[in-house]
């Protein structure tokens, strides 16, 4: 019997765990290279990086199994190098049609932002009780620009229509059947919310930049719950602080696997201003989201779907 090793940081659902040791031997394992050297198969969540630092010893290492569409917390290239398959749902979404926790959240940190929630809850913790200084903006007739027309940006746009916005979609390689197509710059320059879901590729890092920053509204929100390399962090905060964008909602920061320091410019604005709202990477992590997800891929494993 093959061993599967789960990394300690990561939590996999009672219904997986038990199909999971129907067919290997399930052992809980650090991140370290002995402890890794060990297994055939590993699962590791997206709560830390893997990387080649602890793969070198890993010589029984079939896969790595991890619940997520995106790579960016494996080693991928060493893992290609090595002949060690990824196994994960990227060129499988088909599998996620039930799993909305992301598309959920997104329209959180939208009401969140627009209403500013944080703020005021904080306000009245602090003693405080004020209704004018919270005056917040709808969703109803606003326009929403959805950067990535897959699953999750679907999802988005069909929530956000049922609260009466006005969708745009930008996508190259998906058409929206039901919105209006358009360029990334006329997104850019007529939406009132810019969300974004798209992949992560070598072509689109930082794809919101200084330029496509500087191209949106006066007051327009950004909102992305994708990936943090898609947005140029230092042309955001400086928008925010010379009052360009109206605000911004991040559940996915840059490199979010690096340990940013304390006085991190990002940190330090979003501590200070209630413009910005920082959640860690949270889109997909809700009970009934990971039981999806971790059947599916305990599966994949087992042989018993794809």
């Amino acid at each position: 019997m093959k061993t599967l090793g789960v990394l300690n940081s990561t939590t996999i659902s009672a219904n997986a765990l038990s199909l999971l040791r129907s067919k290997f031997h399930v052992k809980l394992i650090s991140k370290t290279a002995d402890d890794i050297a060990e297994c055939d198969i590993l699962w590791a969540g997206l709560e830390e990086y893997v990387d080649r630092r602890c793969l070198e010893q890993a010589h029984r290492l079939e896969a790595i199994a991890t619940p997520a569409t995106g790579h960016t917390h494996l080693d991928a290239g060493f893992l290609a190098s090595r002949g060690i398959r990824i196994e994960s749902f990227h060129g499988r979404t088909h599998l996620l049609r039930d799993v909305r926790a992301t598309a959920e959240h997104t329209l959180g940190l939208i009401l969140a932002m627009l209403r500013r929630l944080p703020a005021a809850h904080q306000a009245v913790c602090s003693g405080s009780w004020e209704r004018e200084k919270f005056r917040g903006r709808e969703i109803f007739g606003k326009r929403i620009g959805v950067v990535g027309f897959g699953r999750l940006g679907r999802l988005v746009a069909g929530y956000v229509t049922c609260l009466g916005a006005q969708v745009i979609v930008y996508d190259p390689f998906v058409k929206a059947e039901s919105f209006q197509n358009v360029s990334l710059e006329t997104l850019l320059q007529t939406a009132d919310i810019v969300t974004l879901h798209a992949a992560l590729r070598e072509d689109n890092r930082r794809m919101i930049g200084r330029r496509e920053i500087s191209l949106m509204k006066p007051g327009a929100y950004l909102v992305n719950t994708a990936r943090g390399e898609l947005v140029d962090e230092a042309a955001l905060l400086e928008s925010l602080q010379k009052g360009g964008l109206g605000g911004a909602a991040l559940d996915v920061v840059e490199e979010e696997y690096t340990k940013r320091p304390p006085d991190d410019p990002l940190l330090e604005y979003a501590r200070t201003h209630d413009n910005l709202i920082l959640t860690p990477h949270i889109g997909g992590m809700t009970v009934e989201s990971r039981e999806k997800t971790d059947m599916i891929l305990a599966e994949i494993l087992c042989g018993l779907g794809d």
